[in-house]
């Protein structure tokens, strides 16, 4: 287990972020991505980076890193919230999906991310990996 038990949500959505939307226009980025009423997995909707979604995403998030500790972040504080560290085998996803929320599982390393989106099956899930 990392040193860290938790990120807060700025520091989590910035490694995130540099991960995962490296490349995505500003434009995009300011207008779709990060404006207000906008999410963070809208780089997958709007901003062209290559993912994985629907059924597949959670067939591959479901037999990756399974015993491996991940950064949860669930909700809609960008701001204030914190993203846990949990071990990936033992996410329940029914919670947060029950609750309407969002959920972001990433990788230690944030070589991947699985996104669990309020929009259920109409946008979404989207798994992407950068390896």
């Amino acid at each position: 287990m990392p040193e860290l038990e938790f990120l807060s949500s700025p520091e989590f959505f910035r490694k995130w972020y540099a991960a995962f939307a490296n490349g995505v226009d500003k434009h995009i980025m300011q207008e779709h991505v990060k404006a207000a009423g906008c999410m963070p997995w809208h780089i997958f909707t709007w901003g062209d980076v290559d993912c994985i979604s629907g059924d597949e995403a959670l067939r591959t998030w479901f037999n990756i890193a399974k015993g491996e500790d991940v950064y949860v972040f669930e909700g809609y504080d960008y701001e204030d919230g914190v993203a846990e560290v949990r071990p990936n085998d033992k996410i329940e996803l029914t919670k947060g999906m029950k609750n309407g929320n969002e959920v972001f599982i990433a990788a230690l390393d944030f070589s991947w991310t699985f996104v669990w989106t309020h929009e259920g099956y109409c946008f979404g899930p989207y798994f992407c990996s950068i390896k």
